[in-house]
């Protein structure tokens, strides 16, 4: 295909655009169902609604410099993801499995992308594309949110015994002198991990970190930072509620740690990032 087949009058270009979301609609009707679903349902993924939107702000962000780059040729990527996501949405459909089927979903959109835009528009739409899988539901975190709040229950109890608060632990259960608190799944820090994460995606992607190595660096820090900022939040309702009173920690701070949980967790993402793009500089021998 030369650059002349690509660079069709805008009516025909929207044309064949609408005719290929209708396909492509028709293909994953099912896997978009299920997420619209997950979304709705699904406490881990309730970011997962918005996630669409900024890509597809992402996409339109891109366009000016995707007018620039069409390609002389589309090579043999864009159309071998196709077929790979079309293969792995079959395997989906036999499985039984939408989570399969989304993930082939993204495959086909990255492969229509390379297709009709060649390798230097899948480059330039490869994140905003791929930034769809924050949305797409894992099939472990029930068993992930188990380990967290086990994590954070040690956490806690350990943090507000460095400040003279005696507490002990079994279990999912933190007691302390007058009271006994549970920590629930939904404390456990997963579910903001989770939006913390698709937060932090956008944050490296604005940050443009120089190397690979330091983005990793900064996708690796999520998951510490907002355990950090979910055990702080945790201990310090259980320091309100052995200094005052357990019902009026519950009943006024409960809710409002949440605020606090985001603006340190915030906060200490930025700081890495912050960190992370300053030059390094080796050690004098």
């Amino acid at each position: 295909m030369q650059i002349s087949d690509l660079r069709l009058p805008p009516a025909r270009a929207l044309l064949a655009a609408s005719w290929l979301a209708v396909l492509v609609g028709l293909v994953f009707a099912g896997p978009i169902l299920w997420l619209t679903r997950e979304w709705l349902d699904n406490p881990y993924y309730e970011h997962g609604l918005f996630v669409p939107l900024v890509s597809a702000v992402l996409v339109v962000l891109a366009l000016p410099r995707l007018v620039r780059r069409v390609p002389v040729s589309v090579g043999w990527v864009g159309p071998a993801l196709v077929v790979a996501g079309l293969a792995l949405r079959v395997v989906g459909a036999l499985a039984g499995s939408e989570f399969l089927a989304a993930l082939a979903l993204v495959l086909v959109l990255l492969g229509l992308a390379g297709w009709w835009l060649g390798p230097p528009g899948l480059r330039l739409l490869a994140f905003p594309i791929g930034y769809l899988l924050v949305a797409i539901p894992l099939p472990f975190m029930d068993d992930l949110g188990f380990y967290f709040q086990r994590l954070s229950t040690v956490a806690t109890a350990s943090l507000v015994a460095l400040v003279g608060v005696p507490a002990t632990y079994q279990g999912a259960e933190v007691s302390l002198p007058a009271a006994s608190f549970i920590v629930g799944v939904q404390c456990s820090g997963l579910y903001s991990t989770v939006t913390l994460a698709s937060l932090g995606l956008l944050f490296m992607r604005v940050l443009g970190l120089p190397s690979v190595g330091r983005n990793l660096l900064l996708l690796g820090a999520i998951v510490p930072v907002a355990l950090t900022a979910n055990v702080f939040r945790l201990g310090s309702l259980l320091c309100i509620a052995h200094w005052q009173d357990a019902d009026a920690a519950m009943r006024y701070y409960h809710d409002l740690g949440g605020v606090v949980f985001w603006l340190l967790a915030l906060g200490l993402l930025f700081a890495v990032g912050k960190a992370l793009e300053r030059p390094w500089s080796p050690v004098a021998s």
